[in-house]
């Protein structure tokens, strides 16, 4: 097959001028699609000329047959053949076809056939000699001398005694052989090759050992391991595997590709590795495994980036990483052990880690931004002991199991990056799992994992933009004691949360879900595990439950004193939604008149709007008790709300119920309980708020 690329040419001419017809098929590939056809006709001219339709093609095209006929009664010699120019070094055909023959070019190379359509590969049979004239007693003659061969043209050319092979000898140029044979020589010396079953043959061959055996290049299939054995070039394994890479691009061009694997070892370098191709589309850097005992990268550079991926353009890419661990000097070392898109080269569509393990970097992953960097698919790889884990950018990326552990964040989200975790475990990371503070970041969980096994941080998501959606997995606190401020630190942004597993060992959290204006949160079937630690669990989701003091509270004064107040995220009121609660107290030795208030606002305290009070007496040394409700009637920022307040003191009764009073329901807000004493002390013994859902 003769290949065309981009703008390549095919020209001829031939001795005698518009005799020789031609005619070319084959295939042109134009986005992709193969389109088999007849690509040029015509006749040669005398001179050298480009064939009509293939002076200069627009797609990479495949020669696979070429039929040159002469027209004449006479041969036509010097008929001559050019591919892309018309030098003498572009020349691949001149040959001399008979009267009224053809020469044909097809897989088993060129043949030249006479005007009767036999092969011309052997010259004719010389004619035989004169007898010798008889004797005067009848002896025989002397015997006729041999006649002279005939030059013969094609693949196989003769001038007289000189026999000349143009071209390679082709299969079809041999003789025919037995089936489950070969050519060989089982002598014992040199000897003519003859055709000998495949059963004998097996006996005279010695194989080598798989340990001993140390291939280059296997179809495309190259290897290297930690003694360099195949001659690479460069100092260390990363310019070997460079130089491997290079070897890849040059001889499997047009987008072939090929397979670098890495033997079993240690491989020590400083040399970045670079598979940066944008012409080769598929390439796999695999090793033998990304376990002790086998395949090691350890990186003694402190700066770059032990491994950069480009890839193919548009959304072509394919470069995958496979079975081998990463290592670096030290967490926080300076260097990137994966670099996802190199500027100036392509993107990284398709490109995959499979069973990676890295450990010791100040960046784990790192996608380079300006949308080369994206739909990045990692399955089962684990990153440890980094300063930051990931740092991903762009649409579409994907992580399947493995594990995000020991680093001081996991997985930090300050570009505008989407991605989805799917049974990824993140464990014993020091200051968070996951960071987002981008406004276009957006992450999916789904049954991903959060533990501190070795008693890392708890604050396992920290989140002041951005969209996150988790649905199953596990919250898990191991720590049995002390408190610690929640699972989720939210501060702005948007986030789901649908049927997660929680557990305390028997730390207690201020807040499960700490969510503060202007975030907005959803929490949906949590999911408390039995075992948890019953101090643990009650605070542990007061917006959604209930909250309730834990000492008396005394007021003293006229002005309100806060008792209680719930936090309510936002986006978790609803048409119904309904608060209630109950405190008890005692007066000191002077009788007074008490103020009970129901407030909801986004302070959290006395200054939110009052939206219901009630003012009972109570004597000296007596009791007091009261009961507010606040029901939420509409949404939204001109929302609305209702409450009553009864109140019982020792010596009336006061009931109030207001009219609807405004609140924006798509704000966090808090609600909020106080009571004042116009003289002597209140002590507020007993009380709680809860929430209840319509």
């Amino acid at each position: 097959m003769i290949t065309l690329a981009s703008s390549g040419s095919l020209s001829g001419k031939a001795g005698t001028a518009s005799v020789i017809t031609y005619t070319v098929s084959g295939d042109t590939v134009t986005s992709g699609v193969d389109a088999f056809q007849i690509l040029a006709q015509g006749q040669l001219t005398g001179s050298v000329a480009a064939l009509t339709g293939l002076s200069s093609v627009s797609a990479p095209t495949l020669i696979k047959s070429i039929h040159l006929y002469n027209t004449s009664g006479s041969s036509v010699s010097n008929v001559q053949l050019y591919v892309n120019g018309t030098a003498a070094a572009n020349q691949i055909l001149n040959v001399t076809i008979p009267a009224n023959g053809q020469a044909v070019y097809a897989d088993n190379g060129w043949t030249v056939y006479d005007g009767n359509g036999t092969s011309q590969t052997l010259g004719n049979t010389g004619a035989t000699g004169p007898g010798g004239s008889a004797g005067a007693t009848g002896a025989t003659g002397a015997t006729g001398a041999t006649g002279s061969p005939a030059n013969l043209t094609g693949p196989v050319t003769s001038v007289g005694a000189a026999t000349t092979i143009v071209g390679p000898v082709t299969n079809a140029m041999l003789a025919t052989m037995a089936n489950l044979t070969v050519k060989g020589n089982t002598s014992g010396s040199t000897a003519t090759p003859s055709d000998l079953a495949t059963t004998g043959v097996a006996s005279n061959v010695v194989l080598a050992s798989a340990a001993t055996i140390k291939p280059k290049d296997i179809e495309g299939r190259v290897y290297v391991d930690t003694a360099n054995t195949q001659g690479w070039s460069g100092s260390d394994a990363g310019a070997w595997i460079n130089s491997a890479y290079s070897y890849i691009s040059t001889t499997y061009s047009n987008n072939n590709g090929g397979v670098i694997e890495l033997a079993s070892g240690s491989y020590s370098f400083s040399t970045p590795i670079v598979l940066a191709n944008a012409g080769l589309m598929s390439i796999i850097l695999r090793g033998a495994g990304d376990g002790n005992g086998s395949t090691i990268l350890n990186y003694t550079a402190t700066s770059g980036a032990v491994i950069s991926v480009g890839g193919g353009s548009g959304n072509d890419g394919g470069v995958q990483l496979e079975n081998f661990t990463i290592t670096g000097t030290a967490l926080g070392n300076g260097a990137t052990a994966i670099q996802w898109g190199v500027t100036g080269t392509a993107g990284t569509a398709g490109a995959t880690a499979k069973n990676v393990s890295i450990r010791r970097f100040t960046t784990g992953m790192n996608w380079a931004t300006g949308s080369i960097a994206y739909a990045v698919n990692l399955i089962n790889c684990k990153v440890q002991q980094c300063t930051n884990g990931l740092v991903p950018f762009g649409e579409d990326n994907v992580m399947i199991g493995g594990l995000i552990g020991g680093n001081t964040n996991g997985i930090v989200v300050s570009n505008a990056a989407e991605m989805q975790l799917i049974s990824v475990a993140f464990d014993d990371n020091t200051t968070t799992a996951i960071n987002v503070s981008n406004s276009l970041a957006r992450l999916t969980l789904l049954g991903a994992r959060f533990e501190n096994a070795g008693l890392g941080t708890a604050s396992y998501i920290t989140q002041s933009n951005g969209s996150i959606s988790m649905a199953g997995g596990a919250l898990q606190d191991d720590v049995t004691s002390g408190s610690q401020t929640g699972f989720i630190q939210m501060t702005g942004g948007v986030a789901v949360y649908n049927g997660v597993w929680h557990y305390s060992g028997g730390r207690t959290a201020t807040q499960c879900y700490n969510a503060a204006s202007p975030s907005q949160i959803t929490v949906n079937n949590p999911i408390i595990a039995p075992g948890s630690s019953g101090n643990a669990i009650s605070t542990w989701f007061p917006a959604a439950y209930a909250k309730r003091i834990s000492s008396g509270t005394t007021t003293s004064t006229t002005a309100q004193t806060q008792i209680l107040s719930i936090p309510v995220p936002l986006n978790t009121l609803a048409v119904g939604t309904t608060f209630r609660a109950e405190l008890q107290g005692t007066q000191s030795t002077t009788s007074a008149t008490l103020t009970y208030q129901i407030h909801i606002g986004t302070a959290g305290t006395t200054a939110d709007t009052v939206v219901s009070s009630a003012a009972p007496n109570v004597a000296a040394s007596g009791p007091a008790w009261a009961r507010t409700i606040l029901t939420v009637r509409t949404l939204g920022s001109g929302g609305t709300c209702i409450a009553e307040v009864t109140s019982l003191g020792s010596t009336t009764a006061v009931s109030a119920t207001t009219a609807t009073t405004g609140v924006s329901t798509i704000v966090s807000n808090f609600v909020t309980v106080s009571v004042a004493a116009s003289a002597g002390t209140h002590t507020v013994q007993v009380a709680y708020i809860e929430m209840m859902q319509p």
